[in-house]
């Protein structure tokens, strides 16, 4: 018996294998996909970027939910004002007319209508919460931006030995550039406005 040469062989293949290629189903874009995503990326990157990428997905459904459900409770005609606050609830707030560090007297009843920010500063504090409020006022002036000029900044002296040269200093070693009033007053003056 004759063997066949491999010249019959692999003509007599390539029929078969042409038949075979043009009848198998289209290869999916999915499918090209995956064969690159494996070809560049190891399984526990893609599995890790597949987690990523579905927390993603998630986290940004919920926010969407969220402002959908905040636009669907809040009134019509209601919006957000521009500068928010504390009304006090409807308390007036205590008479304060002090001294500021350059010696003007200060009064809330000159700024009325305006919104203010009033916070406790001692200028000699020893501790790291007088520099971190500081730090804060900063923080919320440079937020505002331009509208920093139209908020009165008040700091209200926890220290009745504050003095302007303590306050003024306080001010400059805490970088504070927008024009804060540091009110000053004896004992007798401060401890009923601590106490409001």
């Amino acid at each position: 018996m004759s063997t066949p040469d491999s010249s019959s062989v692999s003509s007599a293949a390539q029929p078969e294998q042409a038949s075979a290629t043009s009848s198998a189903a289209p290869i999916s874009p999915l499918a090209n996909w995956r064969a690159l995503w494996g070809r560049y990326i190891d399984r526990r990157v893609a599995s890790w970027l597949t987690t990523i990428a579905l927390l993603a997905a998630i986290g940004l459904g919920v926010l969407a939910y969220n402002g959908v459900a905040n636009a669907l409770t809040r009134p019509a005609n209601t919006r957000p004002a521009a500068l928010q606050g504390d009304t006090l609830g409807g308390v007036p707030a205590p008479q304060i007319a002090l001294h500021d560090q350059s010696g003007a007297l200060v009064s809330l009843n000159q700024f009325q209508g305006h919104p203010i920010v009033l916070t406790f500063i001692d200028s000699q504090c020893p501790h790291a919460e007088c520099p971190l409020t500081a730090a804060g006022l900063r923080s919320t002036a440079q937020l505002l931006g331009k509208d920093a000029s139209k908020v009165v900044w008040l700091a209200l002296s926890m220290n009745p030995t504050d003095t302007p040269t303590t306050a003024n200093a306080f001010i400059k070693n805490n970088n504070i550039a927008f024009p804060l009033h540091f009110l000053l007053g004896p004992q007798q003056q401060l401890a009923p406005l601590w106490a409001a």
